[in-house]
Formats: C-alpha cells, structure tokens, sequence
C-alpha cells in the first residue's frame, strides 16, 4: 500500500521527495525484519546479565537478614524487633510488586517484538515514523528495566 501511495504522491506533486521516504520505509522493514529479533534478545540478556552482575557486587556474599541488621542492630526490645519486622513485611511487598511488574515486561517485550515489523512497514507516513519511534521506546524501556535471569545451573546449598 505504501508503494502505490508514495508512487501516486510522485505524480501528482512531481517530486521524488515521496520515493526516498519510501525507499527509507522499506530499508527500515528489511533490516527490522531480518535484525529485530536478533537484536531484542541480545539486548535482554545483555540488561539482565548486567542487572545480574550490579545485583552480585552490591551483596558482597551476604543476605538480605545479614544487611538488615548491619543497617539496624537488632536489640532485644520491642522496638528493635518491629523495625525489623516493618522492613521485613517492605521488603515483602517490594518483592510482589517487583514479580509483578517482571510478568508485565515478559508479555509487553514479546507484544512490542510483534508490532515492531509492523510499526516498521509504516514508517514512509509521518503517522508511522512516530509510531515507530514510540514502539523502540517502549522496547528500551522494558528491556532496560531488567531482573536478574535465573541461572541454569541450581546452586547447591552448603
């Protein structure tokens, strides 16, 4: 459809304008067609390895129990105790909401991967360059807001 509107916009307005921003689309297509998914699960694994690797340097081998009580010695007294129970129960929700919005990337970054090829045929109409603009957007964003990937390899406990 985009090649007989850019060729009607050719003869009418007299001009190639309409076939280089053809030639734009159909070169933005191929390559998403043939690099796209290629290039989206490269660039997940590598955020999630990164996220891995900020995730492994920043406990130094301890735990979540371990840091809590560096930051807030547990004394014996009620206080002590429901400073640390408050912090349990944040870091519980935290941790929902965290799985939550991780089931909501995997979906979106699977819906975005299909519509990209899709965005990208439409992208010789300035209604289509923005709605390809706005589908990489969302694919960095989903895929820069990463978790660490669980490792094949169980870990064994000691």
């Amino acid at each position: 459809m985009a090649v007989i509107v850019a060729g009607a916009k050719m003869a009418w307005e007299q001009r190639a304008q309409p076939g280089r921003e053809l030639v734009k689309g159909l070169l933005t297509l191929v390559v998403v067609s043939g690099a796209g998914l290629t290039a989206i699960s490269l660039a997940v694994v590598a955020a999630d390895g990164f996220a891995r690797w900020i995730i492994d340097n920043s406990l130094k081998g301890t735990d979540f129990g371990t840091n809590i009580t560096t930051i807030r010695p547990v004394r014996a007294d009620r206080v002590g105790r429901i400073v640390v129970i408050v912090l349990g129960l944040a870091a519980f929700v935290a941790s929902l909401i965290q799985i939550a919005l991780m089931v909501v990337r995997g979906g979106m970054l699977v819906i975005l991967a299909g519509i990209l090829p899709l965005s990208a045929s439409a992208t010789s109409t300035e209604w289509g360059k923005s709605w390809f603009k706005k589908c990489i957007a969302w694919l960095i964003a989903f895929i820069l807001y990463s978790g660490p990937r669980r490792s094949s390899t169980p870990r064994r406990s000691v």
